[in-house]
């Protein structure tokens, strides 16, 4: 009803040029949002309709006043029964009018009013310390454009992000959003250039949340970056220094055909379609280090050998199941599972 009562009330009051005058301008602006798109999404343009609209109620709730009041000729007789009814109908159709416009509104706001739905919790919090405490201030951090568009490593840590949710850097005009999301997906699933892009993003943390890591290729991750700590929902990888970062294949002949299976059973990580790049690769974070200090067992490892040979094993990724609890240098942990809050000396999670 509303576009037609406003179009209604601009005929009723025509007369009246000062208010008329106040219209217009308000009027022009509805028309105009209706025609031209002023934000990169299209609902946002809801946010122009607000100021459009703060103009026009009064128009609206004046119209329905004056039929509320609206007074038969002199001439009539005011208190015989068809008069009578039809005011009452008037009257009627007022309210019903009146609740109809509001109706919706008052929905929204009952919901608003009555759901309770914490931006940050405990675990976004611990995540956000974390960063403060452990990582340089121009550290620069990779997570998932897709899902939750909540970062606490950027909105509470302070902390740079490679890019964000794919709503919001489309919506605000990011430059080459397309390519910085396409990069951040490619290093995720493992396919393409993904270190290339690693290095040339200068990415050093990576967060994920625990409820999607089947959704990503951790068996490439885990080949180029050591998880460092971990709480009830995030998991935190340092990404290995850039000049570390390389691409070497795995295969001793790279002319003959390499499925996944073999590539993994070789203890290397596999990529889909990489251009330019072999294959199947030798993982950067295992090259010049001890191998039984990366992966302990073998493919196919069941939990009982590998705890026999002191090591840890995790069933939630497709890399190299059987792996020693604390890694190399400064006892970053490939595997290790800490606790942002009460993590046990030595596992890099409080130092």
């Amino acid at each position: 009803f509303y576009v037609p009562l406003y179009l209604a009330a601009l005929i009723v009051f025509r007369k009246k040029w000062e208010q008329m005058q106040f219209q217009c301008g308000f009027f022009l602006l509805f028309l105009v949002s209706n025609v031209v798109i002023f934000q990169p999404w299209v609902l946002d343009n809801t946010k122009v309709f607000y100021i459009a609209i703060f103009g026009m109620s009064p128009f609206v709730a004046q119209l329905l006043v004056a039929a509320w009041n609206w007074k038969l000729s002199d001439d009539i007789d005011r208190l015989s029964a068809p008069v009578v009814v039809q005011r009452v109908l008037i009257r009627i159709a007022v309210v019903f009018i009146f609740i109809s416009l509001i109706f919706s509104g008052v929905l929204c706001t009952i919901r608003e009013t009555s759901a309770y739905q914490p931006m940050y919790d405990t675990t976004d919090i611990e995540l956000a310390a974390w960063f403060n405490e452990n990582t340089p201030i121009d550290a620069r951090v990779l997570v998932p454009t897709r899902g939750t568009h909540f970062r606490p490593s950027s909105a509470l840590g302070g902390r740079t992000l490679i890019a964000s949710y794919w709503g919001w850097i489309s919506n605000h005009g990011m430059p080459n959003y397309e390519g910085q999301n396409a990069a951040v997906i490619q290093i995720l699933d493992g396919t393409g250039d993904a270190i290339g892009h690693l290095k040339n993003l200068r990415v050093d943390y990576i967060v994920l949340d625990w409820h999607s890591l089947g959704s990503y290729n951790l068996h490439f991750i885990h080949s180029v970056a050591y998880r460092v700590a971990s709480n009830a929902r995030f998991v935190v990888y340092q990404v290995m220094p850039r000049d570390e970062l390389k691409s070497e294949d795995c295969s001793e002949n790279p002319e003959l055909p390499m499925s996944p299976q073999k590539c993994f059973e070789k203890g290397c990580y596999w990529i889909s379609s990489p251009p330019g790049l072999p294959w199947c690769q030798v993982p950067s974070i295992w090259r010049g280090e001890d191998p039984e200090a990366a992966d302990c067992g073998w493919v196919g490892i069941d939990e009982n050998s590998c705890r026999s040979i002191g090591c840890t094993f995790y069933p939630d990724f497709p890399g190299p199941h059987c792996q020693l609890p604390y890694g190399k240098k400064e006892n970053r942990g490939k595997g290790e599972i800490c606790s942002l809050i009460t993590g046990p000396k030595g596992t890099n999670c409080r130092q």
